[in-house]
């Protein structure tokens, strides 16, 4: 992160974008809906971001909308649990991932009015991949909302075409 102070980060977005752009690069700006104020890391464990519904809107909104209004390429969302946004459990009393939550990526699109891509963060990742059965992350990815799924197990085409296709 570039700042502490939102307003910062938000100021500076357009123009880090524009030099992104600038120079041929396609952005990716991570981790949507904003970092886990939490000490555990998603690569390892579940984590949740403790953030409330006010102060998101108050802060982190202002960061992802500069992004969107900059012409940002693509979101690429965190696993980390936003209890605020959804407050939802997939499973022994495991809070539902950023990245599986309908909820929060509507926020990008309908609130922020992002239509770019969503792509996830590494789908091996325990902050995911703790939350549900091999087969059930990619679908509750998909289903969220997600254009594309990263770093997926050589299965992923058949686990896809399982259930999207032969419904």
């Amino acid at each position: 992160r570039i700042s502490a102070d939102p307003d910062i980060i938000a100021n500076l977005t357009p123009y880090i974008l524009k030099g992104i752009h600038d120079a041929g690069v396609a952005d990716s700006c991570k981790h949507y809906p904003g970092a886990a104020k939490d000490y555990r890391d998603s690569h390892f464990s579940s984590t949740l971001n403790d953030t409330t519904r006010e102060e998101w809107y108050a802060n982190e909104f202002k960061i992802w909308k500069a992004a969107v209004d900059a012409g940002a390429m693509s979101f690429m969302t965190g696993h980390s649990a936003f209890p605020a946004i959804d407050d939802s459990f997939v499973k022994d009393g495991v809070r539902r991932p950023c990245s599986a939550s309908k909820k929060v990526l509507d926020i990008a699109r309908k609130e922020l009015n992002y239509d770019g891509v969503l792509i996830t963060d590494a789908v091996d990742m325990k902050g995911l991949a703790a939350a549900f059965e091999h087969d059930d992350m990619y679908i509750e990815c998909l289903n969220a909302g997600h254009d594309i799924v990263l770093f997926c197990h050589n299965d992923y085409i058949d686990v896809i075409e399982k259930v999207f296709v032969h419904e």
